[in-house]
């Protein structure tokens, strides 16, 4: 929490003394705005980079320590999708929509959907690259 600290120090210098409770940011004044509001003002000011909407969740990665932060008022705004056997049978069953074929050897899985083929060490793997290249190539224009 010591970048949301730097953040309220930075934060509060800003302000000329006694006009603190009238400052604006994204044309909504301070004291209007509510808890996760105020925690995405904080880590703006800290210099953090954020992706998201202040008024349901947001994400701030802070370089220095190498870490996401999510915020949320309410869990159903906020979705992680670890890397875990769901998330790449899903890879795996949407590449078989593209009718993905593969050919496995003993260090080597080659993916071919197409014109496109990409290689990995997993099936997982040289979907997700073939799945990549493919859209790469195929995007609308």
């Amino acid at each position: 929490m010591e970048h949301i600290r730097k953040g309220l120090a930075a934060l509060l210098e800003e302000w000329p003394e006694g006009t603190a409770n009238t400052r604006y940011s994204a044309g909504k004044a301070i004291d209007q705005m509510n808890e996760l509001e105020l925690m995405y003002q904080l880590c703006i000011t800290d210099g953090l980079e954020i992706i998201g909407d202040p008024a349901k969740a947001f994400a701030a990665y802070d370089a220095s320590r190498g870490s996401l932060r999510v915020y949320s008022m309410n869990n159903a705004h906020v979705q992680l999708t670890p890397c875990d056997s769901t998330s790449r049978l899903a890879v795996l069953e949407y590449a078989q929509t593209h009718g993905a074929s593969f050919t496995a050897t003993r260090d080597e899985v080659v993916c071919a959907i197409e014109d496109v083929t990409a290689t990995g060490k997993t099936y997982f793997v040289a979907a997700l690259r073939a799945m990549a290249k493919y859209h790469a190539a195929h995007k609308p224009e």
